[in-house]
């Protein structure tokens, strides 16, 4: 772990961005853990390039922290990215409101996919979150979840790539599209 965080200083971004992302397995409750997210966070607010950003806020979505006040401030740095113009940073810091269950996480992802502009990402972060919640995902939220990527479908979202868009083969935006589908009606049949 010493060698991920000494390398989030490299002058490299690559390594940095490796590094970063290397540090999305800490487990809660290590040592470093608070060491971790400070550093993780430091980086989401002063790396000046996009992919180490987005490794940053990805890696602090996923970190499952024993410590309240770490939890807390990854939450923090998170929101802070709520409104980025980047995608990705964008999703990342849904998908961490949504795997620590903050009060407005389902909100944001909804706005996501009501935009006319949707984002792969957050195609897949739908899906994601099914898989996260399984049984747990409300009954209400679910069904707005499938009614949302069946718009999607139905408007032909997979054959209108951005071309800033991470997934622009409409081959695989459609079988995103259908996993995320797929792995919300799967464990919705699971609960009855």
């Amino acid at each position: 772990m010493e060698l991920f965080l000494t390398f989030l200083r490299h002058d490299d971004a690559l390594v940095r961005a490796a590094a970063a992302s290397g540090l999305n397995t800490v487990g809660a409750g290590v040592p470093e853990e608070g060491r971790v997210v400070n550093a993780l966070t430091a980086v989401l607010e002063d790396d000046p390039d996009p992919e180490v950003v987005f490794c940053a806020a990805s890696a602090l979505s996923h970190i499952r922290c024993a410590d309240a006040a770490n939890s807390r401030l990854a939450a923090r740095a998170l929101a802070r990215h709520a409104a980025s113009s980047a995608p990705r940073v964008r999703a990342a810091s849904v998908e961490g409101a949504l795997l620590r269950d903050e009060p407005d996480a389902h909100r944001r992802l909804t706005a996501e996919l009501h935009r006319p502009d949707v984002e792969g990402v957050f195609v897949s972060v739908a899906g994601g979150y099914a898989s996260h919640r399984e049984a747990d995902l409300p009954d209400a939220q679910r069904t707005e979840l499938i009614e949302l990527l069946e718009r999607l479908r139905e408007e032909g979202w997979a054959h209108r790539p951005r071309e800033d868009d991470d997934s622009s083969d409409a081959d695989f935006r459609a079988g995103e599209l259908e996993r995320a589908q797929e792995a919300l009606r799967t464990f919705a049949s699971r609960r009855s």
